[in-house]
């Protein structure tokens, strides 16, 4: 059972649950970034199945090979461990992974392995953190978390969090869904998630990490 952690159960403020909830992903030919999406579901255990939300170039660029992310967990003696997951494709050709028809995002189910004996290190976002009804405006502040060259904080290959303000008047005003951020942009650094904090003081996603100009 894996569950799903929110802000009210844990004490976390909105920037920790986004960077517990995001993970690096690799595979031979690429290193990118995705972040674990509790997605309700009826028929699963608990209610809900965990989804990573990635770019969609990333996946791609995998090939038939494997995804693999890291799975966090504690050890006996209560430190904490870094095991890695493998995320296979289906066979014959058929992708593991649903994609937007338009936009750089893609999304695909985790399995995480059935009697691990050891407590995992999981928090996800929630659905209603998805949903913003204001799209981001020139001059707001976001942050948003990645992998940029592949590096991570710490031993439990946590993100690294950089802000900056949205750089670009609101882009669907013409037809466009993405915006320009001044921040600092590398290579691994796709499919982090950019976010805010609402009103409410939970973590908003407003976007996603897709390019660097």
């Amino acid at each position: 059972d894996i569950g799903c952690t929110t802000l009210g159960k844990t004490g976390l403020n909105p920037t920790e649950t986004m960077i517990l909830s995001t993970y690096p992903l690799a595979s031979r030919k690429a290193f990118g970034t995705g972040f674990l999406v509790a997605m309700k579901d009826k028929r699963a255990r608990g209610g809900v199945v965990p989804v990573m939300v990635t770019s969609t170039h990333l996946v791609n660029s995998a090939g038939r090979g494997a995804i693999y992310m890291p799975l966090r967990g504690f050890d006996a003696a209560g430190n904490l461990s870094v095991a890695l997951l493998e995320v296979v494709p289906r066979e014959k050709g058929v992708p593991f992974y649903v994609k937007h028809p338009r936009l750089d995002v893609a999304a695909f189910r985790v399995r995480f392995p059935v009697g691990v004996q050891v407590p995992l290190l999981l928090t996800l976002v929630e659905e209603t953190n998805l949903n913003s009804n204001e799209d981001p405006r020139a001059g707001e502040d976001v942050a948003f978390v990645g992998f940029p060259e592949g590096q991570s904080t710490s031993l439990g290959m946590f993100p690294v969090l950089r802000s900056g303000k949205v750089a670009s008047l609101d882009q669907s005003l013409f037809g466009l869904r993405s915006f320009l951020i001044n921040g600092d942009v590398y290579p691994g650094d796709s499919g982090g998630p950019v976010f805010r904090v609402s009103k409410r003081g939970k973590p908003q996603v407003v976007g996603m990490v897709v390019e660097r100009l």
